[in-house]
């Protein structure tokens, strides 16, 4: 998507210029849920600024190397790259067969033998560095793109033609993801259950399986579901490592569960200061869409509809293919004051907006 492909949608009863409230942001410190009470109304939040305060600049968005590919051309790419990556490692493996030969032309045995590893380590040491960093960059496609859609069918690809055999396991794990970021949630736990009955429940898997299954029930407001992921990121907080990767991780998908049943308890305020804070703390392109979508379900639950329609419109602008950006477009279009209420029965009816003024999918 370029901005100049972006067409401005105007609410045609409430006269909100959708383009521009899409920039809308806010930022605010996050307190803990504990102690906080159901709220039937939304209250003031001291010390929080106001939503509708003026949205900070953001910078151009970053986008995936693949961005402008389809899920052929991108596998294309990316294998092409592989192969490049192998050819270095083998130039790496031959220039120090080479050197070995050389130093015992000159009786230089030892010399040579030393040569030789070092040269052959290093080789090694950058391939595994360079592999894991381009393997990496598979993920951009959903985190900077926002289109699980494309990265499934790369995925797909990749493990029918049986291609980066090494990383098949990983590849599943992040097809199920994917699965749960279109809104497949039924699917994506089918598969991690699985994943988890094959692999374990421990190691990175198990994490990776319990930030899928957040992302699954968090679309179809599962409350067992949240409170059982809920109750197992604290445990798995208690026993990490302070300060370490696996520690972020455990702490986010905690927050992701957190905040959701706040919206199901109806603690309006405190799901509100949880997604600021995710807005704040410069997220990806897939996070701050998937933010933006869920404020704007805080903002309809707490009874302004205006507000919400500005999060809504920017999801449905900028969320690709992700799951939030068909459901507030249908919402922006009062698609599902017509389909009745959905998940947890907080839908409202949003101001109608004609089906022409919102931009088609392919535009974005």
């Amino acid at each position: 998507m370029t901005e100049d492909s972006e067409q401005p949608v105007e609410d045609k009863e409430n006269g909100i210029d959708l383009a521009d409230a899409a920039d809308a942001d806010s930022t605010c410190s996050l307190e803990t849920r504990q102690g906080e009470q159901p709220e039937a109304e939304p209250e003031a939040v001291s010390g929080t600024p106001p939503v509708n305060q003026e949205p900070t600049p953001l910078e151009e968005p970053l986008h995936s190397p693949f961005v402008n590919l389809t899920a052929r051309e991108a596998v294309t790419v990316f294998m092409s790259e592989e192969r490049t990556i192998t050819v270095k490692t083998v130039v790496v493996v031959v220039v120090a067969v080479l050197a070995l030969i050389a130093l015992l032309v000159f009786h230089q045995m030892g010399i040579g033998i030393i040569v030789f590893l070092v040269l052959c380590t290093a080789g090694t040491a950058w391939s595994l560095r360079a592999r894991f960093s381009h393997f990496g960059q598979l993920g951009h496609i959903v985190d900077d793109d926002c289109d699980p859609l494309k990265m499934l069918g790369v995925i797909n690809i990749l493990l029918d033609e049986d291609l980066l055999a090494a990383n098949h396991t990983q590849l599943q794990y992040q097809r199920a993801m994917c699965l749960a970021r279109l809104g497949r949630s039924d699917e994506a736990i089918t598969q991690i259950d699985l994943l988890v009955a094959k692999e374990g429940a421990k190691g990175d898997g198990g994490l990776t399986a319990l930030e899928i299954r957040a992302e699954a029930y968090c679309q179809t407001h599962d409350r067992e579901g949240l409170e059982a992921v809920y109750d197992q990121a604290r445990t798995l907080l208690d026993e990490s490592r302070e300060g370490s990767e696996e520690q972020g991780r455990i702490s986010r998908t905690l927050e992701l569960a957190d905040e959701r049943l706040a919206l199901l308890d109806k603690e309006y305020n405190h799901c509100r200061r949880q997604l600021q804070l995710v807005l704040a703390s410069n997220p990806n392109p897939q996070q701050r869409a998937t933010a933006e979508y869920r404020l704007g379900e805080v903002e309809e639950a707490s009874g302004d509809v205006v507000e919400a329609s500005k999060h809504y419109a920017y999801a449905a602008l900028h969320g690709g293919t992700l799951a939030v950006q068909s459901e507030a477009e249908a919402k922006l279009v009062g698609a599902s004051s017509a389909g009745g209420a959905t998940g947890a029965g907080i839908t409202m009816a949003m101001p109608r907006l004609v089906i022409e003024d919102v931009p088609p999918e392919d535009a974005l």
